[in-house]
């Protein structure tokens, strides 16, 4: 029994041993977002260009799903993804990648528990293309965001003109009306 329970956990140990100098190491880096949101204004005694754009917008404050989803399309994660594929092309790997089977397996992006703190995490191989790729995928997040607030700010402002010009004629009808009041009563 010693003989074979000695033979079994050598044989264990050495194949650990021999798997763990053949198996490449996978590293992961991270980084975290912090998501501002735009909290709905229930009063209409706090008026704000964030408040008016979210009622333009016609929706609640977003969710934290949904922002998660929005870095995860390809909208904002293809020429990463694109990138990608070009190094491990250099590397010699000739297998065709799917975007939704690279997200799922080198990229996690997640809401940390109970903030507004998005957290991206990618794994590969090597310390230098992983840098890379995070600060691709925080560049174009921000691009995103930076689009998403024009947007919303040029809808604003056209709301706004809008409104002024409304206003305009109701205060130019309103002196007419004051004005022919005004001559027929002395």
């Amino acid at each position: 029994n010693k003989l074979l329970i000695s033979a079994i956990s050598s044989s264990a140990t050495l194949l650990t041993i021999i798997f763990s100098l053949i198996e490449t190491p996978i590293y992961k880096g991270n980084f975290q977002i912090v998501v501002n949101q735009t909290q709905e204004q229930n009063s209409t005694k706090d008026f704000s260009v964030a408040s008016l754009s979210e009622a333009i917008r016609g929706g609640g404050p977003n969710d934290n799903k949904t922002q998660e989803y929005i870095l995860k399309s390809p909208l904002v994660l293809k020429p990463v993804f694109n990138r990608a594929i070009e190094e491990y092309k250099k590397r010699g790997a000739n297998n065709e990648m799917l975007y939704a089977l690279w997200i799922e397996k080198n990229l996690n992006i997640e809401f940390e528990k109970g903030t507004k703190v998005l957290k991206i995490t990618f794994k590969d191989s090597d310390k230098d293309f992983i840098l890379e790729i995070l600060n691709i995928i925080s560049q174009k997040y921000q691009n995103y965001s930076k689009q998403i607030k024009e947007k919303e700010l040029n809808k604003t402002l056209s709301y706004l003109n809008i409104q002024q010009k409304s206003f305009k004629e109701i205060s130019k009808r309103s002196a007419q009306e004051l004005n022919s009041f005004s001559i027929k009563h002395g």
